[in-house]
């Protein structure tokens, strides 16, 4: 487990190259070099070789955009000839080229030149098994096919533009009349889905081979160019002007550099690797980023979190260990205690029994701690395999060494712990009790006879007192060095011991009611048990209370600690999992810049007929302003210009929140006129149109967070693109209503100095004094639809896409289940886990049971054979015992779910305070399945052998003439 443990941060890693790309450093010119248009990888590779074990895997890219179209849209060009027009005469440039084709066929696509064979030997784009690229070959995205009219492999696209923009070199045997316009024919042999791991932050690309690239780029000239100027592209080493270059850590080397639980130490590992890089480079001639740093950067509280998470579940693995081999000494000695007294008679001295017990221990433990090593690199080699899937990283074949080095001492420190106390029990023990046979040693009713005026000291007090001094002294010395230190760790570990603590202090609360606990138990799943069964049952509960305590402590601590660090992890998924759909706040949208009224309408036409359908229930749409008026800064003050707020102009249709997902949308404070109208609506209204939808921490500090009050709303307006001159304005302005939150809307009912201000479109208008304006001079920013089907998101995306660059525009989608999926892959790897860890637990506390039950059935052999003697069959005897065992077990354990439960449900309750998200409680269904199906084979596993043992004995004589002390 701790191999495992110990590499759990990679799945941050993981999550953060699912979008910025698997690799960990890309440099391009930048610095006094950032007119460059090009790096040359030729001498990095001098540098760098690819022996080079820390810096030699890295490779180049040619990085530029192009406009793309099929070749259908041009049916009177031929693809070779596409410098000529019809008469057969060069056409002027690549416009009047293209003006013999469809118009509105065009997409703007990302060109990606790539290395295939570098970029596979450094393990960029582990996925990534498309086809070995020639020359005139093409790799398509499906958005950049869709935005293209629906290309197909095999089809010949066209990409046009200007190459020498962003790549000089190779043109510099150019002439003045030349030009870098160029006009290529690629052939499509692939079409691939968005696969940010290899294309970060792209959906719209096409891939082209780097090593044949230039030689494209050259038949793709003006028929025109000169004969140097073609060699000169042609035989350029594109080696010599890459547009970046991109390195990636030796695979083991990168294991321990992002294998820590600390960003600040990752930080620094790839600090001092990129430094290795740079300084033999020149750090002041490229620009450089990490882009694994900055998504580990946004999960480095989770990560901490989750580290401190594994490190208490191993703790608490040695707690249980140290109680279990505490158990399993304490029954063996009462087992013996006849024998043992018979040998302190004798001549036994007390270090005599002091060596006995310890040999006890450890000739259990040594052979266990050589097994669990072989069945731990076992374990390891198959949870590995599955962690490789899921996290898609190789990790090594064998077990750590401090793997093996904490199990060897945790085998040889824990017997000495653990057999403290049945060391003192023992050397503690009157003979003539240890002697006597007389009785059984079960009994329902203990006497303790206590002396006022003893002066001994209570070892239980003082234990106790000096428990919670130490526990105090340590928070008060630790807290504040924590804090001033910025030691998140440290607060992490002090948080979770306060936690740890409140945990423990209800589970001894919840052993009051042990008793209360099993009777319910017995009789909501055993009811149907006849009387006989159930009341000897009953009775040997009692009497084996005393014995059974540390067994039902044992189930209820552990499942309470477990169950509660289940649910946390699964509070902080949830809260990331709503917090994405509230910033989405629909199911898709599709989002363009320019898409004008008139245009929208021909796409709401498509929208409405596909709501027929049922595939799409709702739609809406964001509006855009900057073409009637350009906001540069707009900021809130108070009546008297005391406090401020800044703000952000939010323009919304009259139904956008009846669209939206309402989940999100909690409501502070609101005008009587809302009630009339409805939310948006209102700002419609004559009563509403001059007044607007505030943040209710922002109205709260300018004090009209009753939503009712006058602030000014001050907009710096840019009086025209292309100038610097700025137009101050300031207007009144009153909230209508006030929001702690709202979907796709920067709402906060905590942030006072930030929060989105929603207007309607003719009320924007009377703030700018545009009397003249029109909605239709604005444009739609983004079209969001609401969707129930998932299956449906990608198609109903590419028929907006498609029906939008037809007009000419550049689109982006979004849809829900990408912006979850990172969360979901996380989710499904620490649920695993965890399930994993409570069968564990459960395993340990199940050789406490058996131990246990193995005592309770052996001592209570006379009363088995009295029962034998009135008539209960051997059956009958088999149920008293596992039902005793399985409501032990069961009771326990949902004391243990509860405690679990409630302390976890204080945690929600925090989070839905500082997140202000509706966030639903994932109660432990599974875990409390896994309990009562594990409890009843835990149940039946302690239970039948030591009961057959009895039974099997020649008769009913020998059972109640067998003693066992």
């Amino acid at each position: 487990m701790t191999s495992i443990l110990v590499r759990m941060p990679i799945l941050f890693l993981r999550l953060s190259e699912e979008t910025r790309g698997e690799f960990d450093l890309v440099i391009s010119p930048g610095g006094i070099m950032s007119m460059a248009t090009g790096i040359n990888y030729t001498r990095i590779k001098e540098l760098f070789p690819e022996s080079d074990p820390d810096y030699g895997y890295s490779a180049p890219r040619f990085l530029d955009i192009y406009a793309a179209r099929s070749m259908r849209s041009c049916p009177v060009k031929n693809a070779t000839r596409m410098w000529y027009n019809s008469d057969g005469t060069v056409c002027d440039d690549i416009h009047s080229c293209m003006s013999e084709c469809f118009p509105h066929s065009t997409a703007h696509v990302n060109l990606m030149a790539i290395d295939a064979k570098a970029e596979e030997r450094m393990g960029f784009g582990r996925h990534y098994n498309e086809p070995t690229l020639n020359e005139g070959e093409v790799i398509v995205s499906h958005r950049a096919a869709v935005l293209m009219g629906g290309v197909s492999v095999g089809d010949t696209i066209l990409l046009y533009g200007n190459a020498q923009m962003n790549m000089e070199l190779p043109f510099a045997n150019l002439t003045h009349t030349d030009s870098g316009d160029v006009i290529m024919p690629f052939k499509v042999v692939s079409i691939i889905e968005e696969y940010y791991g290899k294309f970060p932050h792209e959906d719209t690309f096409v891939v082209v081979s780097f090593q044949t690239f230039l030689h494209d780029v050259a038949k793709g000239l003006r028929p025109a160019t000169s004969t140097a100027g073609v060699k000169g592209v042609f035989n350029t080493n594109p080696n010599d002007c890459a547009s970046a270059v991109y390195f990636i850590m030796n695979p083991h080397a990168r294991l321990n550099a992002y294998g820590s639980e600390s960003y600040n130490k990752i930080r620094s590992n790839v600090a001092e690797w990129v430094s290795g890089v740079l300084s033999r480079i020149g750090f002041m001639q490229v620009s450089r980023s990490t882009p694994q740093l900055l998504g580990l950067y946004a999960t480095r509280l989770f990560s901490v979190f989750l580290g401190l998470t594994m490190s208490l579940i191993l703790l608490g693995l040695t707690f249980l260990s140290i109680v279990l081999i505490y158990t399993l000494l304490t029954v063996g000695i009462e087992t013996k205690t006849y024998e043992l007294g018979i040998q302190r008679m004798v001549g036994l001295t007390k270090e005599n029994l002091i060596f006995l017990v310890l040999v006890n221990a450890y000739a259990f433990t040594l052979p266990a701690w050589a097994i669990g090593l072989a069945s731990g690199q076992g374990a390891y080699s198959g949870i590995r395999l599955v962690f490789v899937k899921l996290v898609d990283l190789e990790l090594p074949m064998l077990v750590t060494g401090a793997s093996v080095g904490w199990a060897t001492l945790a085998g040889l420190g824990i017997p000495i712990v653990a057999s403290f106390f049945p060391i003192l029990s023992l050397v503690t023990q009157k003979l003539p009790d240890a002697i006597n046979t007389s009785r059984s040693r079960n009994s329902g009713i203990t006497y303790k006879i206590h002396n006022n005026n003893s002066t001994q000291w209570s070892g239980t007090m003082l234990a106790l007192g000096s428990l919670f001094f130490a526990f105090g002294f340590l928070i008060y010395y630790l807290f504040p060095t924590a804090l001033v230190s910025m030691n998140l760790n440290l607060i992490f570990y002090i948080f979770f011991g306060v936690l740890i603590g409140l945990l423990a202090g209800l589970v001894l609360l919840a052993m009051n009611f042990e008793r209360v606990a099993q009777t319910s138990v017995s009789y909501v799943l055993l009811f149907w048990e006849s009387k006989a069964v159930f009341s000897f049952m009953q009775k040997s509960l009692s009497a084996h209370r005393r014995r059974n305590r540390k067994t039902s402590l044992m189930y209820a601590l552990s499942l309470a600690f477990i169950i509660f660090i289940t649910l946390v992890v699964q509070i902080q998924l949830v809260s990331f999992d709503y917090a994405a759909r509230q910033r989405m706040g629909c199911e898709l949208y599709v989002e363009t810049q320019g898409l004008g009224m008139e245009q929208f309408w021909k796409v709401e036409g498509i929208i409405v007929r596909h709501m027929g359908t049922g595939i799409i229930s709702s739609y809406t749409y964001d509006y855009d302003s900057s073409s009637i008026t350009f906001v540069e800064r707009a900021k809130l003050y108070s009546v008297g210009r005391l406090r401020t707020s800044a703000t952000k102009l939010r323009v919304v249709p009259p139904d956008y929140f009846d669209v939206m997902d309402t989940t999100y949308l909690r409501v502070n404070k609101f005008q009587s006129i809302v009630g009339r109208y409805g939310l948006v609506p209102a700002l419609y209204s004559s009563e509403g149109l001059h007044k607007a939808i505030l943040s209710s921490g922002a109205a709260d500090a300018l004090r009209v967070g009753d939503a009712d009050g006058v602030v000014l709303l001050e907009l710096t307006e840019v009086g025209h693109p292309s100038s610097n001159t700025t137009d101050v304005r300031t207007t009144p302005i009153r909230p209508v209503a006030t929001l702690d939150t709202a979907p796709a809307i920067s709402m906060s009912k905590y942030e006072d100095t930030d929060g989105d201000l929603v207007l309607s479109i003719p009320g924007l208008f009377w703030h700018f004094n545009k009397s003249r304006a029109s909605v239709l001079d604005g444009s739609v920013m983004r079209v969001r639809l609401r969707i129930n089907d998932p299956k449906w998101y990608d198609s109903v995306g590419d028929l907006l896409s498609r029906s939008m660059a037809s007009m000419g525009h550049i689109v982006k989608v979004r849809n829900i289940r990408e912006e979850t999926s990172d969360t979901v892959m996380a989710g499904n790897v620490l649920n695993l886990f965890f399930l994993v860890a409570e069968i564990m637990i459960l395993v340990v506390c199940f050789f406490s049971l058996m131990g246990s039950m193995t005592a309770n059935v052996l001592d209570s052999s006379k009363e088995i054979g009295v029962l034998l003697c009135l008539g209960m069959s051997h059956f009958q005897v088999y149920r008293v015992y596992v039902w005793e065992a399985f409501t032990l077990v069961v009771s326990s354990g949902i004391m243990g779910l509860m405690v679990g439960v409630v302390v976890a449900y204080t945690m929600q309750l925090q989070n839905i305070l500082f997140t202000q998200l509706p966030l639903p409680f994932p109660f432990p269904y599974l875990q409390l399945g896994v309990i009562i199906g594990v409890g009843f084979l835990s149940a039946l596993a302690a239970s039948v052998s030591p009961v057959a043992f009895l039974l099997g004995l020649p008769s009913i004589t020998h059972i109640l003439r067998r003693t066992i002390h």
